[in-house]
């Protein structure tokens, strides 16, 4: 390893973002030169390996110009950037100053495709090849490529978006077609030539022919259905330095609909400035539910909707800016319309850091708008003013101030204000503009005077005023409140005692102005402490110092001599007859021990008024190297004035390694009662499962003991088996019942099978025998009246495989779906019908046709670019197993 602190220097612009670092990993030879005025630094190696910002790069010799920010590659040379685009040279010649280059005698590996060319360059992260040839076939093993293009310029944008200028496309290398310019868009893996049938829509095709043009790139859409009509529209994506993303789609009538064409288009926007952040999206779906064959996918917008939402915000620096627009476009007026909070727009001002001096600070914010919304139900006069919706101003201003201090030794200051207003341009019955009004103050001061501390409070907080919206701001319970307490406390500590005593006048509490107010003092809270360890001891009382009668008294213990820890608490409500709750809180106690590597407890709960016992509950937790186990039961008390009855509940669960077995149980004891007879109340949910987390082997046996008459109810065994390998995922799940006291026999009860199985091996030469899998899912469910099964098929058949000359590679699959009822007396045949695929792989291209025979539909679909037949396959919703990368088997 080799660091070289003359090379690990930023560029002339060391203060940009742009700024890189050269690092050396490996070399094999260093020398230093200065001719004239300029720092000469040569490496060799085997090879030399380095590193600079995003740009991974190998060469036999590399000669860096220091003085000139230059770095020339030769022999071997290779460069691999942040989009993984590889780049192989004999020559390169890289500006450290913007991360230009030139290179002569070039390849590259671009995503799945492979360009060649004499000489190409790169700038501001695009590529661009002069004389270059292009294909995805070349990675394929193909005597002769089967399609490549031959162009005078080939420009590569980041994101596998390719495009080509005076373009002669190849066919088995020869010339067949001249295109002025080409666009191959790898991201968008979708067909782009679509041939079909339906009963619905007669013949249909659909084809997305690319473009260029100065402002992007993108296809042109078209769409034939001959029972409906023509649809045109457009996919395009912008290449300036800004995310853009436009689609539209005019589409043929619903049938339901006639005369109404069907509209798709989105709009996506995204730009940020190192100051600025700018956003818009726009999306309206007509044809969400009409099921045409090749509408966008995704598109996530609303039938006669458009859903507008733009926002644009200052990202640095105060004051804060943010503008934003969020609405809806409402196309059809006859229906009702949407519920949504609609922002006509929205301006925010705002100083989050705002101004700080000393212990002092402000911030504040203004936020105008005009909004669209549902009335506020508790809002009379805005129900009766928007009726179902409405439309009003707002503006919201807020600030808050904080102030800090210490006066003199042991005495501290604080103060805090916030104030949120909201002001309408909506007016109450009485004429006024309605407002909401959210004030809250508070101040406090403390003065600590050796074990003596004394603090006094005082807190105001003012709610006003009404919302007429739904869903815009928060909406008070009450029209006003108003309430001011000013707060005293005293505390003493002296050791391992304390002290204190706290309580509150209040000032004011009103739900509306004037109101008497009777309780003017808050409870008058007194504490006592201990601590001292291992012992802890809390007594807490409270007093109304309004009627000057005892409230209650809290007392808590906690003892923890190590490894044991003790704990006890329990309050008294002296009132209890006036309020009428229980003179008695519960009792907890609770004991505990550490274990190494573990834990045990006991935690019992009594109701002290009745002197029953409420709960108990015993847990053990144990960890010896990698196993581990773990009990915890908890047995509930009967409560006869309640008629719940008494229950023991918990589980056990032991681990080794990657064996899993666990038990659980809920046992219920039913109360005695005369006036019932039915002895089968007393029962008992068990279960016992393993697993393993290995091989995702589960097995649970559970059923309802009824131990007073000694019978189980429903005792079954539940298993499942789930094998997860590359390209491969089978799952098996099934459920048998066993012979219980009213069915004295076994059964299946139900059995699944999700999933691809491969039975014989996927053929990677010519000469090896077709394969074959089994996929998709099968469900069998037994009926308990008749005792016959009821099968469900969905995606369920077999795949063949077949390899010919060259890896072309076949696949023909044969997919049921369906229910059958009653199975075995009812035919399958009659019920299921097939949707037979069939995929040709040429690695770098690939068709599929579909022919289903429930829909009477047939499909037959074209896709450029490698791995063509992974999309298609997946698409099915099934990936053969054991193949992987089918261009390198």
């Amino acid at each position: 390893m080799l660091f070289l602190p003359a090379l690990a220097q930023n560029t002339p612009a060391e203060s940009s973002p742009e700024a890189r670092t050269l690092r050396i990993v490996e070399a094999d030879r260093l020398e230093l030169r200065n001719e004239g005025d300029e720092e000469i630094i040569i490496l060799t190696g085997s090879p030399v390996r380095m590193v600079r910002g995003d740009d991974r790069i190998e060469a036999e010799r590399v000669i860096y110009n220091r003085t000139r920010k230059k770095l020339y590659l030769l022999g071997a040379v290779r460069l691999t950037d942040k989009e993984n685009r590889v780049v192989e040279a004999q020559q390169l010649d890289l500006d450290a100053s913007d991360d230009s280059f030139e290179a002569m005698s070039v390849k590259i590996q671009s995503g799945q495709f492979d360009l060649t060319g004499p000489l190409c360059q790169r700038a501001a992260g695009q590529i661009l090849l002069s004389e270059g040839y292009l294909t995805p076939c070349a990675r394929c093993g193909q005597a002769v490529d089967d399609y490549g293009f031959r162009a005078k310029e080939v420009l590569l944008y980041p994101g596998d978006r390719i495009i080509a200028r005076e373009v002669w496309v190849l066919l088995k290398g020869q010339p067949v077609l001249y295109l002025p310019v080409l666009l191959l868009h790898l991201s968008e893996r979708r067909p782009r030539l679509e041939l079909g049938q339906d009963d619905t829509l007669g013949w249909w095709a659909q084809a997305d022919l690319p473009y260029v043009s100065d402002f992007g790139i993108g296809f042109t859409l078209l769409r034939y259905y001959e029972n409906r009509g023509w649809g045109l529209g457009f996919d395009h994506w912008g290449t300036d330095v800004a995310r853009e993303h436009y689609r539209f789609l005019l589409l043929p009538p619903n049938p339901n609909l006639p005369g109404v064409p069907q509209l798709q288009y989105s709009v996506e926007y995204k730009l940020e400035e190192p100051d600025w952040r700018y956003e818009a999206n726009l999306k309206r779906d007509d044809a969400g539910s009409d099921p045409l064959p090749g509408r966008f996918e995704n598109l996530g917008g609303r039938p006669l909707l458009t859903d507008v939402d733009v926002n644009i915000s200052k990202r640095q620096g105060e004051p804060a800016l943010r503008f934003s627009l969020r609405g809806v476009i409402d196309h059809d007026p006859l229906t009702p319309r949407p519920g949504d909070v609609q922002r006509l727009p929205e301006v925010e001002v705002g100083f989050p850091q705002g101004y700080r001096a000393g212990g002092f600070s402000l911030t504040a914010r203004m936020v105008v708008g005009i909004y669209g919304a549902p009335p506020n139900p508790a809002n009379r006069s805005a129900r009766q003013a928007f009726g179902s919706y409405g439309y009003a101003g707002r503006v919201l201003l807020e600030h808050a101030e904080s102030y800090n201090t210490q006066l003199w030794s042991g005495a501290s200051f604080s103060f805090s204000n916030r104030f949120l207003g909201y002001y309408y341009s909506t007016r109450n019955p009485s004429g006024e503009y309605e407002r909401q009004i959210d004030w809250t103050t508070s101040a406090s001061f403390r003065q600590v005077l050796g074990p003596f501390s004394l603090s006094l409070s005082l807190n105001r907080s003012a709610r006003e005023g009404e919302n007429p919206f739904s869903g815009v701001d928060p909406s008070p319970s009450q029209r006003a409140t108003r309430q001011t307490r000013l707060g005293i406390g005293l505390s003493y500590t002296q050791g391992p005692f304390s002290l204190s005593a706290s309580t509150a006048r209040v000032l004011e509490n009103s739900l509306n102005p004037g109101v008497l107010n009777t309780s003017p003092y808050d409870p008058l809270t007194l504490t006592l402490g201990y601590s001292s360890s291992p012992l802890s001891v809390t007594l807490t009382h409270t007093r109304d110092l309004n009627k000057g009668k005892n409230l209650t008294t809290s007392g808590s213990i906690q003892y923890t001599p190590q490894p044991f820890n003790f704990g006890l608490n329990t309050s008294y409500n002296w009132d209890w007859q006036e309020r009428g709750v229980q003179r008695w809180g519960p009792l907890n106690l609770s004991a505990g021990y550490a274990l190494p590597g573990g834990n045990i407890s006991l935690a019992h709960t009594r109701d002290l008024n009745t002197g029953w016992g409420q709960s108990t509950t015993f847990s053990l937790s144990l960890r010896v190297g990698l196993d581990s186990y773990t009990l915890s039961q908890t047995v509930t008390d009967a409560n006869p004035t309640q008629n719940t009855p008494a229950t023991l509940s918990g589980s056990a669960r032991a681990i080794w390694g990657v064996h899993s077995l666990s038990f659980s149980d809920a046992f219920r004891f039913q109360i005695p009662n005369p006036a019932i007879t039915d002895p089968n109340e007393d029962t008992a949910n068990l279960t016992l499962a393993y697993s393993n987390s290995f091989s995702n082997t589960n097995l649970s046996l559970s059923g309802v003991w009824y131990f007073r008459e000694g019978y189980v109810k429903n005792p079954l065994l539940s298993f499942s088996q789930i094998l997860r390998d590359p390209g491969r995922t089978l799952t098996l799940r099934g459920v048998w019942h066993f012979p219980e006291r009213d069915q004295p026999y076994h059964y299946l009860q139900t059995l699944s099978f999700i999933g691809g199985l491969e039975v014989f091996p996927a053929p990677l030469l010519p000469e090896d025998p077709p394969g074959l899998a089994i996929q998709g899912g099968l469900n069998l469910n037994r009926t308990p009246d008749s005792g016959k099964f009821a099968l469900m098929v969905s995606d369920f058949g077999p795949t063949f495989s077949f390899v010919g000359a060259e890896r072309t590679r076949l696949f023909l699959s044969a997919f049921f779906s369906g229910n059958a009822s009653a199975f075995p007396g009812d035919s399958l045949l009659g019920i299921l019908k097939p949707r037979i695929v069939v995929v040709l792989d040429r690695c770098c291209w690939a068709l599929r046709f579909t022919l289903d025979a429930q829909k009477n539909a047939a499909t037959l679909s074209f896709l450029y670019g490698g791995q063509a037949a992974d999309f298609f396959l997946d698409q099915n919703g099934f990936q053969f197993p054991g193949l992987g990368d089918r261009r390198n088997p």
